[in-house]
C-alpha cells in the first residue's frame, strides 16, 4: 500500500509507525510541519527517515495556525502521491489539514489535549475539530470517555473503532528488566524508590512531585526519589529541595536515553505522574505511563476530573490499574505514595494487571497488526 501520514516528524511515535509500516513493505510518505508557528521550530530528525527504505518525508513550513499556503502545499503532495490512506496523527492541527485536503479514505487519531482541551480554547478551534471529524472516515478511540468525548464534539459514532495509536514493546518493557546493578548505582538496593519522568517544565508540575517529599518523609525515611527528565526547570527543582530540606533524598538523572528506561522503570517501586490531567475527556494514555505498566510498576496518576462519572478508581478507562491523587495536591499525593509503599501485596496486585493490560490494550505489534488490517479494509 501507499501510505501517507500527517504527524510530528520528531516525535517517537510517529517514527515508531513509519518504521514498522515501511519494514512491512509499504510505501511511506510522512508529511510534516517544520514550524508550528512563527517563534517554534519544531526539531525533525531528518537522516532517520532518510536512511528508512520506502519513506520520503516532505516538510512543510506553516507560519500560522490555517496557513492557506500549506494546505494548498498538503494537497498538491498528497493530489501527486495519490496514497491509498490518509491518516493524520492528532486531530489538529494535522487532522485538520487532512480533512481540508478533501482526500479519501481518511483516518483522524486523536492523542490527547488536541481533543481534551484544545476545542475549549476558543469556537473557532472547536469548528474546525468538528470540522475534522465529520469529514474523517474512521476515527478511533482508546477508552469510554473518549468516545463519549468525541462524540460530543460531533463525530458520528458509526465511524468510532476501538483503537489505540500508542502502543509499547512489551518484550523490551518487561519486570525481567529489573536490574541489580542500576539499583546499587541509585542507591535503592535496600530502600523504597519512586521515580517521575516528566520532562523539567512547568507544565508538567514536577514541582508537585518535590513538594510532595517531605510530606513521605514524615512516615517512610529509607527511600529516594527519582527524578529522570530534564528541561529547563532543572536548577529551579533542585533549589525547590534544598529549601525544603529534601535534596539528599532525590536523585536527578538529568535525562535518561529512551533505550535504557526500561531497566529504570522495572527497576522502582512507583512510577508517579505528576502533570495534571485534563478536566475534558480524551487524555488517554502517555507512553511512559505505557511502558511502566508493562514493567510491572504500580502506578499513581493525577484523577481526571471527568472520570468522577465512570466510577473512583478509573476502572472504565479499561488500562488503567493504580491510585489517583488529588490534581496538583502534593500532600494527597504523599499519602498515596505512601501507601502503596507500605502495602507490598498492592504493589504486587497493581504491577501484575498492569503488565496484563499493557499487554492487551498497549502491544504495539499487536496494535500496528490490527491497523494494517483497517488499511486494508479502507483502502479502495
Amino acid at each position: 500500500m501507499k501510505i501517507c501520514y500527517l504527524a510530528t516528524a520528531s516525535s517517537r511515535a510517529t517514527k515508531r509507525w513509519v518504521e514498522y509500516f515501511a519494514n512491512k513493505g509499504h510505501e511511506i510518505d510522512l508529511i510534516t510541519f517544520s514550524y508550528v508557528n512563527k517563534a517554534i521550530r519544531v526539531p525533525i530528525p531528518e537522516k532517520t527517515y532518510k536512511n528508512m527504505k520506502n519513506v520520503k518525508l516532505h516538510k512543510i513550513r506553516k507560519r500560522i495556525y490555517l496557513d492557506p499556503i500549506s494546505i494548498y502545499k498538503i494537497r498538491k503532495i498528497i493530489n501527486k502521491i495519490k496514497p491509498d490512506i490518509l491518516h493524520a496523527h492528532q486531530v489538529t492541527p494535522y487532522g485538520v489539514y487532512g480533512a481540508l485536503s478533501g482526500f479519501h479514505p481518511f483516518i483522524a487519531s486523536p492523542w490527547g489535549s488536541d481533543i481534551a482541551t484544545l476545542p475549549e480554547r476558543s469556537k473557532i478551534l472547536k469548528f474546525f475539530v468538528n470540522f475534522t471529524l465529520r469529514r474523517a472516515d474512521l476515527v478511533n478511540f482508546y477508552d469510554k470517555p473518549t468516545k463519549e468525548r468525541l462524540i460530543e464534539l460531533g463525530c458520528d459514532e458509526q465511524k468510532l473503532i476501538f483503537l489505540n495509536v500508542t502502543g509499547v514493546d512489551t518484550e523490551k518493557f518487561s519486570p525481567q528488566k529489573r536490574s541489580k546493578k542500576l539499583r546499587k548505582e541509585l542507591g535503592i538496593e535496600d530502600s523504597y524508590s519512586v521515580l517521575n519522568a516528566r520532562h523539567l517544565e512547568p507544565h508538567y508540575n514536577v514541582d508537585v512531585f518535590i513538594k510532595a517529599i517531605p510530606h513521605v518523609l514524615k512516615e517512610i525515611e529509607n527511600i529516594k526519589f527519582i527524578v529522570a527528565g530534564e528541561g529547563p526547570e532543572e536548577e529551579k527543582l533542585k533549589e525547590l529541595a534544598k529549601r525544603l530540606g529534601v535534596r539528599e533524598y532525590i536523585v536527578f538523572l538529568c535525562g535518561v536515553p529512551h533505550e535504557e528506561m526500561p531497566k529504570y522503570l522495572a527497576s522502582v517501586d512507583v512510577y508517579v505522574e505528576s502533570m495534571k490531567g485534563s478536566d475534558k475527556a480524551g487524555g488517554g494514555m502517555g507512553t511512559t505511563v505505557l511502558e511502566a505498566m508493562a514493567c510491572g510498576t504500580p502506578l499513581l496518576l493525577s484523577e481526571r476530573t471527568y472520570l468522577r462519572k465512570y466510577g473512583k478508581t478509573m476502572d472504565d478507562l479499561r488500562w488503567f490499574h493504580g491510585l489517583v491523587y488529588e490534581p496538583l495536591n502534593y500532600k494527597d499525593m504523599a499519602k498515596k505514595i505512601v501507601e502503596l509503599l507500605k502495602n507490598r501485596k498492592l504493589r504486587k496486585k497493581l504491577g501484575r494487571k498492569s503488565r496484563k493490560a499493557a499487554i492487551e490494550y498497549g502491544n504495539w505489534k499487536k496494535t500496528a497488526e490490527e491497523w494494517e488490517k483497517i488499511y486494508y479494509d479502507l483502502k479502495p
